[in-house]
C-alpha cells in the first residue's frame, strides 16, 4: 500500500509503502523500481528538497 508520495526535482516520483518499508522511484515514462529498502515496516512521509535530498519518516510507531 502506498502511504507517502513526493516528487523529485526533474519529475521522478517517490512512493513510500507499507508494510515492507520500501521506497519506489517512478520515472515520468511510468517505469518504476525499488529506490530504497528502509528496513522499517512503514514509510509514513516523504519530502524532497530542491537539491534532491530526500527525508523519510519511517517506523512502527507512526500516528495520524
Amino acid at each position: 500500500m502506498v502511504t507517502a508520495l513526493s516528487f523529485l526535482p526533474g519529475g521522478d516520483l517517490l512512493a513510500g509503502t507499507a508494510p515492507g518499508g520500501r521506497i519506489y522511484r517512478i520515472r515520468p515514462d511510468g517505469k518504476g523500481s525499488v529506490w530504497c529498502e528502509t528496513r522499517e515496516r512503514y514509510v509514513w512521509a516523504l519530502a524532497a528538497g530542491p537539491d534532491g535530498t530526500v527525508y523519510a519518516g519511517t517506523g512502527d510507531k507512526g500516528s495520524s
